[in-house]
């Protein structure tokens, strides 16, 4: 999993409401939370999946990430 710098920006901002937002983001990601036809279907590391643009929601925001180079980006954490 990696963040870019606008999600880092976001979650600094958020730290001191929610001081742990980076570590929970990550495990919540290392848990691959696509529906389980996708996960089948395109494997982070199949030539379909990347690029592929999700979301979830964690507390009031919307955590929006990207499969890129294999790998889970987080592209930013923006309020609900």
């Amino acid at each position: 999993v990696e963040f870019s710098v606008q999600a880092q920006n976001s979650i600094m901002a958020r730290e001191g409401r929610y001081p742990h937002l980076k570590l929970l983001i990550l495990q919540m990601l290392e848990l691959d939370p696509r529906p389980a036809f996708q996960k089948r279907r395109t494997p982070p590391g199949s030539l379909k999946s990347q690029g592929s643009q999700y979301g979830f929601k964690l507390f009031e925001f919307d955590v929006k990430w990207e499969i890129r180079d294999e790998k889970f980006h987080v592209l930013d954490v923006v309020d609900l």
